[in-house]
């Protein structure tokens, strides 16, 4: 084999090599920003239907029910430990869309959302980073949503002590 013959196969190689992680590399950076792009919107959603639940921005009951059904959809209610958080802001709805605006649970369904809200956004950030930057799902999840566990009492106590 010539040197020529050497050259050019390496060349051809090194390109295909080139190719493929361009390509997959160019996939996962789409992927993430449409990902971001969706979440972003997600955020707004939430954020504009929980301002108009918390105001009282809504003119009938059925325009109530039609906000409280879409910020339930738009939750994940799973049973398992990492929804609490979900489920404890569509129980509030619930009450909110029985017409039971107790200044105590608007005050935690705001403040719920918010947490929810920030959760997100870090997840989000989170997510942008390289992956070697990154923190673990876990530790972003503790961070924000460690009052939502289910043994908060013992982690509540703990505090306190």
């Amino acid at each position: 084999m010539s040197l020529l013959d050497t050259i050019v196969t390496a060349s051809i190689s090194a390109a295909v090599i080139a190719a493929l992680i361009n390509a997959f590399s160019n996939d996962k950076n789409q992927t993430l920003k449409y990902i971001t792009e969706e979440r972003a919107k997600w955020r707004a959603d939430i954020k504009s239907n929980a301002s108009k639940i918390y105001s009282g921005e809504y003119k009938t009951e059925k325009e109530l029910t039609a906000l409280t059904t879409h910020l339930m959809l738009s939750l994940n209610p799973l049973n398992n430990t990492d929804d609490t958080l979900d489920r404890e802001i569509i129980n509030l709805l619930k009450k909110i869309e029985l017409g039971k605006r107790d200044p105590k649970d608007l005050s935690d369904f705001r403040s719920y959302i918010g947490t929810l809200l920030k959760y997100d956004w870090e997840r989000s950030k989170n997510e942008a980073r390289p992956w070697y930057r990154r923190d673990l799902d876990y530790t972003v999840k503790t961070r924000y949503l460690i009052d939502f566990y289910p043994n908060k009492d013992k982690k509540q106590s703990n505090k306190n002590e």
